[in-house]
């Protein structure tokens, strides 16, 4: 489901001065003359003004998709972008005479990026700015996620961490760049304990990408595919996914059971189907009440 919403914006027309009353003493000829070819001057200029074209103006186009839905989309460039549920960009209708083509992101996106060697493609979220030039690459840049993801499929992206002390890291295919969300750290109150306070954040990780060996699906890009994939996830990022991928919202009512972790892949399953093949390794309860699920031991 696509939903365009581009930026509206109001031409100013040209404002007539209102009627001026004529004095009643008598003008002579020379001065009506005048200023008869005064006004017509002035009068073919207002109509010049009026009928010219006014500038094109490069209107921003947003794409959106919501929970429980995900999206395919063709870029101004011939770039395609695949949106994950409940995530949005913006970019310009048209990159032409632009030096580079940006694109704005929030949430998660795989971008298959048409090659301008002339023209580079980048991609601002909060914490990163990546820069390619064609490649295919992942991007998962949720607010209310603990970290933030960018998985290389093939070609080679640049990205600039953003912060006080700026770094640039090159990834090669089959890597990802990992690092901590600011907006996480700085919203949420149980970061200190989570990460420990004598255990220092770390900048940055560069690890492989997970790929499974039997049918080498690429867990950071499976959702793609319409594959559901977790991989030693904690409880809370399975929710977080689940609440994406079905649109529902998940409550912990015993907030112990955040630190179980799972590993597994689905495809076709609901997401009853789902929460029962979590239960075989883990003794947990949930109830369903309309779109919300509660959660209990």
């Amino acid at each position: 489901m696509e939903t365009l919403f581009p930026h509206d914006f109001k031409e100013s027309g040209t404002t007539i001065p209102p009627a001026i009353t004529p004095a009643r003493r008598k003008i002579p000829l020379l001065i009506i003359g005048a200023a008869v070819a005064l006004l017509a001057a002035g009068s073919s200029y207002l109509f010049r003004q009026h009928d010219s074209t006014p500038p094109a103006i490069a209107q921003e186009r947003q794409l959106s998709t919501l929970n429980g839905s995900k999206t395919k989309a063709v870029l101004p460039d011939g770039t395609i972008v695949w949106l994950n549920g409940g995530s949005h960009i913006s970019y310009k209708q048209s990159w032409k005479g632009e030096k580079n083509r940006e694109v704005t992101l929030i949430g998660e996106a795989f971008f298959d990026v048409a090659k301008e060697p002339s023209q580079p493609f980048i991609i601002h979220t909060n914490n990163i700015e990546v820069r390619v030039l064609g490649t295919s690459f992942n991007i998962k840049a949720y607010p209310e996620d603990k970290t933030i993801e960018t998985s290389l499929v093939s070609g080679a992206v640049e990205i600039l961490i953003k912060g006080e002390q700026q770094q640039r890291i090159v990834l090669m295919p089959s890597q990802k760049l990992v690092i901590p969300n600011k907006e996480y750290i700085n919203t949420t109150a149980t970061t200190v304990a989570e990460v420990g306070q004598k255990k220092p954040i770390p900048v940055y990780q560069v690890e492989p990408l997970t790929v499974n060996p039997v049918d080498s699906l690429v867990a950071e890009t499976a959702w793609r595919d319409n594959y559901l994939v977790f991989e030693n996830d904690g409880f809370n990022e399975i929710a977080a996914k689940l609440e994406r991928w079905f649109g529902v919202k998940i409550h912990f009512e015993n907030k112990q059971l955040l630190q179980y972790r799972f590993t597994g892949k689905f495809e076709k399953e609901t997401i009853t189907e789902i929460l029962n093949a979590l239960q075989f390794t883990t003794p947990f309860h949930y109830r369903v009440e309309e779109q919300e699920i509660f959660i209990n031991q």
